[in-house]
């Protein structure tokens, strides 16, 4: 018994190998996108580059078919841009608050750092090798930075003049209402008012119980890769998320606003999407 004990232990051994593989790795957000009355599209989601680089363990139960699990480090992220009309309230949460409306251009990036473990089954054709399977994604922190520019006219019919606000998040520690100390001058209707230079991710919102950016992802998983030799290899993998990957308190339109200028939520779903292109060793 013991030595047949010892014997399949020395053949579950030998069928284990490991591996290393890193590269570059390009992701978005997809979600609906907001649209104004006559239908046009107001905002998007760009993908944003980054880098992956994680180790691997194979089971092999043939030549051919087998097992893997990995743990790969990888940047995700994406762009998000809006073009269109907007709103945008001055002097925010004072007595001087003020609501103007005109044409609101926001551009940032997002960032986040994460911790994928994708558990797949894969398949070899000669030198080839195709896989499939879930993933899961912690995710450790997410971050933002960017600007919004607007210019508009004021209820009178005079032209505000055009400013910039500096887009600054860290969705894991910013605060609700939080802003640089230092502001600019607003003129409407020759009135001044102060408006911060820099904002966080939760500045528009009068409270915040969960970060914007849910920290569990599950997705599914595929892949190609080529076999320069039977340790060397080149593929290419996409990782396709299942959850929603925001929390819906925080999506809110842009558009316009409802019903006592209150924020209209438009609780969409948003899913990541990755790419990654890849090189890798097997020992």
């Amino acid at each position: 018994m013991f030595m047949f004990l010892m014997m399949a232990g020395m053949s579950m051994e030998a069928q284990l190998t490991y591996g290393f593989r890193a590269g570059l790795s390009y992701s978005k957000l997809l979600g609906d996108q907001e649209t104004n009355d006559a239908g046009m599209e107001l905002d998007e989601y760009r993908f944003a580059s980054g880098f992956h680089i994680g180790l691997s363990m194979n089971y092999a139960v043939t030549d051919l078919f087998g097992f893997r699990g990995e743990v790969i480090f990888t940047q995700r992220g994406t762009e998000y841009r809006y073009d269109g009309d907007s709103y945008y309230f001055l002097a925010r949460r004072t007595q001087d608050q003020r609501i103007i409306l005109g044409r609101r251009i926001q551009d940032y990036n997002i960032s986040m750092a994460s911790f994928e473990i994708p558990l797949i089954a894969y398949y070899k054709i000669g030198s080839f090798e195709i896989s499939g399977g879930v993933s899961t994604a912690l995710i450790l922190s997410s971050t933002g930075g960017g600007s919004l520019d607007f210019e508009g006219v004021s209820a009178s019919g005079n032209a505000i003049d055009p400013f910039r606000v500096i887009l600054q998040y860290n969705f894991d520690k910013d605060e609700a209402g939080e802003a640089g100390a230092v502001t600019q001058t607003v003129r409407v209707d020759g009135v001044a008012f102060q408006t911060p230079e820099t904002i966080g991710a939760y500045y528009d919102f009068e409270e915040k119980d969960k970060n914007q950016y849910k920290a569990l992802d599950f997705g599914l998983t595929g892949g190609l890769a080529f076999y320069l030799n039977p340790g060397l290899y080149l593929s290419g993998k996409v990782t396709y998320g299942l959850t929603d990957a925001d929390e819906n308190q925080y999506d809110i339109s842009l558009h316009k606003l409802g019903t006592g200028n209150a924020y209209i939520q438009r609780a969409d779903k948003n899913q990541h999407l990755t790419i990654q292109a890849s090189i890798g060793f097997l020992f």
